[in-house]
C-alpha cells in the first residue's frame, strides 16, 4: 500500500527587472538588478527579425546589482535581454 507524506514548498517568483543603459568612453554598460541563486544570461540581436539570441555574458546572481559591459560595433542598432534561468 503506498504511504503519502506531506512536505512544504517554498516558490518564490522573481521581480520583473529593468535594465539601465549607460555609456562609458565608448563601452556600453547594461546594469540590472539580480536575486541570489539564478543565473542571468545577457543576449543581443543585430535585428529583431534575426534568429538565435547570441549570447554576451552570464552571471549568477548576488542579490545586488551586476554590470555587463558591451564593446562598441559598427551596427546602426543592436537590441538586448537578459534572461534569468
Amino acid at each position: 500500500t503506498p504511504v503519502l507524506t506531506s512536505t512544504a514548498a517554498q516558490l518564490t517568483a522573481a521581480v520583473r527587472q529593468g535594465v539601465t543603459p549607460t555609456v562609458s568612453g565608448s563601452a556600453l554598460n547594461l546594469g540590472f538588478n539580480t536575486e541570489i541563486g539564478p543565473s542571468y544570461v545577457v543576449e543581443w540581436k543585430g535585428a529583431l527579425t534575426n534568429g538565435a539570441w547570441n549570447q554576451l555574458k552570464t552571471n549568477a546572481g548576488t542579490g545586488g546589482l551586476i554590470t555587463v559591459q558591451d564593446s562598441p560595433t559598427t551596427a546602426a542598432s543592436r537590441y538586448y535581454r537578459v534572461r534569468m534561468q
